[in-house]
């Protein structure tokens, strides 16, 4: 203890003689100065002070002192330039070497921070601002408004056009808008006024402006004009047109319109000429072409009255007119008012409906516009017309009617005179009945003979009987007759039968069929008993219908000028006969001892059904049977189910023939044998089911092959 004292106690000893000798150096002696004195060095340390940099030039920031050293605390406030607007105030940011600071929002406008050892940015984020867009548009010229909006509104990786309506119509500051304009039905857009503080006129290109959005809301007025069309004037050689509006009873001439506008058209004529046709043409806004028929809308001024529709922009209305010479037909007795009908087939409507021709040979039927260019007589005869497409044809005529076959495509024209003005058909005081007989109506292409009778319905006297052979369109207007040679006397009765006379000769020989169609057949010329010229016995009957009874068998027969084939399947002869001596003679005779060998029977869309569980089911066939030889035959039998195709059966088969009945050993594709029984008609043409051994395909029965 003694010994840890006496150590203190000399090192205190020790420093203290330490301190001592240093005073002692600093202690100096001059030979120049008189004084000595002690001197003490204080150092003054100068605080170091830090700068702030604005990041955003649209932004100026208020109440910053110059500089600022560390740890102070520093506020400060911005004021942002007109035309732009602040993100949000938790986007203010304040960094130190790329690092954020952290800012206290004071909620009045300022914020504050600790300044950090070193020179800080100050960011006050900022976009452009969006500014209104007025209307002055009372006539709805302007069709949209679009506006280059930043990726600050849209919420996209680019800036975006925009209808201004997603921001309440408002336009950003300093981007790019366009304005689409549309013309109205009257109105067409010229330019448009930006209002502002000032005016500016922007011109349009393709209906558009475009301008830079200024920092102020701004009205848009557009300029326009008349949305005029052009008219054109398509004049006869005789017959010129003018157009003309009205203004205080004042007939003001016009060359270019407007739509819905009220218009008089007035025609200049010179004598012995008027107007055939009067038309205009134009384009509605969202149809096509339209015609407007004038001629109804004459007015007791001469004008023809109408108004326009509304019309497509940038297209003509034109005015079109045809002329007739008066006066030209003066006596014919074509002149005069018509019921007409244009008759296609068995099944047409005969109610009549009327027009009128007049002297200069025009008329106007189902629609269409005529014109007579001759006639042979002006009480009958044949005329030449032509129709609006200067298609010429022939019509054939007499005092009460008229008829054509080429007026209309392969249909009966026909026309008739009435009386009474005052009926609107021909039902109402005519009885009018048509037959339409075909040839052969298996081949229409043959032709038809078309009887057409007009009676009244208060006396039942006939008023006018003709018909057409279309055949080789001959056309009888006159002297026209029945002779019946049944029990019923009208000629479209099915049950009648006639003879069709011209000036009391046989034209043609019709008989009534019992059947609702077709009611008639025309029976061929050589009907009638023939005799070899060589005896006199009957040996050959033809019934018109090509049936005939041929020594004491039953043939078919075709006509060929004054030959007759006449086949029964194994026989087949040529002959001759002479129609005014009922002969014939025999060219030749072949007779086959299998006709159907090498044949092949056809059927298509053959229907059997089948039973299944208290279901029915449709199996839909089509069968080929070729007879190859005397006892074998190849089959196609395809089925179809629900579009589920089968062919049940092998191709290769056999069969047995008896009688013209035949009996096919089917084999199926499972080995297993099925029968089917058919048989032959008259002439081996058709073969008809008669029985199948499988229950269902039984159903086939009555349906028919026909030989290729």
């Amino acid at each position: 203890m003694k010994k840890n004292l006496i150590f203190v106690l000399s090192a205190l000893t020790l420093l203290i003689s330490c301190n001592t000798n240093s005073s002692s150096t600093n202690t100096t002696t001059s030979s120049e100065n008189t004084t000595i004195s002690p001197t003490t060095s204080t150092t003054t340390s100068l605080e170091e002070k830090f700068t702030f940099n604005n990041l955003n030039e649209n932004v100026e920031l208020t109440d910053l002192p110059t500089n600022a050293k560390e740890n102070d605390s520093i506020t400060f406030g911005y004021i942002i330039k007109n035309g732009y607007v602040l993100n949000t105030k938790k986007d203010v940011e304040v960094t130190f070497n790329n690092e954020k600071l952290p800012l206290n929002d004071n909620n009045d406008g300022t914020f504050t921070f600790i300044m950090p050892k070193g020179n800080v940015d100050i960011n006050v984020p900022t976009s452009n601002g969006l500014f209104l867009i007025s209307l002055n548009d009372e006539n709805s010229l302007i069709s949209s408004i679009k506006c280059q909006y930043s990726t600050f509104y849209t919420n996209t990786e680019q800036d975006t056009f925009l209808d201004i309506s997603t921001q309440n119509n408002k336009a950003e500051f300093n981007k790019k808008v366009i304005v689409k304009l549309t013309n109205s039905s009257k109105l067409k857009p010229t330019g448009l006024i930006v209002k502002a503080k000032e005016e500016t006129t922007l011109e349009l290109v393709n209906n558009e402006a475009t301008f830079i959005m200024p920092s102020q809301n701004i009205t848009i007025i557009p300029i326009f004009e008349d949305n005029t069309h052009n008219v054109i004037f398509n004049n006869s050689q005789h017959l010129t047109m003018s157009l003309f509006k009205k203004e205080n009873d004042t007939y003001i001439e016009v060359t270019k319109v407007i739509s819905d506008q009220e218009l008089y058209l007035k025609v200049n004529k010179q004598a012995n000429f008027d107007v055939l046709t009067l038309n205009y043409k134009y384009t509605p806004t969202y149809t096509s072409e339209k015609e407007i028929n004038l001629l109804p809308l004459l007015q007791n001024d001469g004008y023809y009255k109408f108004t326009l529709d509304t019309l497509k922009d940038n297209t003509d209305v034109v005015f079109n007119i045809t002329e007739k010479e008066v006066g030209t037909f003066n006596g014919y007795t074509f002149v005069d008012r018509y019921f007409f009908t244009t008759y296609e087939s068995p099944s047409s409507n005969l109610n009549t409906p009327k027009f009128t021709i007049d002297d200069s040979g025009t008329f106007k039927c189902d629609d269409k516009n005529y014109q007579i260019k001759s006639a042979t007589g002006k009480t009958s005869g044949t005329i030449i017309c032509t129709d609006s497409n200067n298609k010429e044809f022939t019509i054939y005529y007499n005092e009460k009617c008229m008829i054509s076959f080429d007026m209309f495509s392969n249909s009966i024209f026909f026309a008739f005179k009435f009386e009474n003005e005052s009926i609107e058909y021909a039902i109402d005081e005519y009885k009018v009945e048509g037959e339409y007989i075909y040839y052969d109506k298996d081949n229409t292409s043959k032709g038809a003979i078309v009887i057409i009778e007009v009676n009244k319905k208060s006396t039942n006297d006939n008023y006018a009987r003709v018909f057409v052979d279309t055949s080789n369109k001959k056309y009888y207007l006159d002297d026209v007759s029945f002779e019946f040679t049944s029990t019923k006397t009208n000629f479209t009765n099915q049950d009648s039968s006639y003879k069709l006379k011209v000036n009391n000769i046989t034209y043609a020989e019709i008989e009534g069929t019992g059947k609702y169609s077709p009611k008639h057949v025309i029976l061929d010329k050589v009907k009638g008993e023939y005799h070899l010229s060589s005896s006199n016995e009957i040996t050959l009957i033809l019934d018109g219908k090509g049936n005939a009874t041929y020594e004491g068998e039953t043939f078919k027969y075709k006509i060929n000028g004054n030959e007759i084939t006449l086949t029964n399947g194994t026989r087949t002869d040529v002959i001759t006969i002479d129609l005014a001596n009922k002969t014939y003679i025999v060219k030749s005779s072949e007779t086959i001892a299998d006709p159907y060998i090498g044949k092949t029977y056809s059927g298509q869309n053959l229907i059997y059904t089948y039973e299944f569980y208290d279901e029915y089911f449709t199996v839909y066939c089509t069968i080929d049977i070729k007879f190859i030889d005397k006892q074998t035959c190849e089959i196609t039998w395809e089925e179809s189910e629900d579009n589920d195709p089968s062919n049940p059966y092998e191709t290769n088969a056999t069969y047995t023939i008896k009688e013209k009945l035949v009996t096919i050993s089917l084999k199926r594709k499972n080995y297993s044998t099925e029968t089917t029984t058919l048989q032959f008609n008259d002439d081996y043409s058709i073969l008809t089911f008669k029985s199948h051994s499988d229950p269902d395909r039984n159903g086939l029965a009555s349906d028919k092959l026909t030989a290729k």
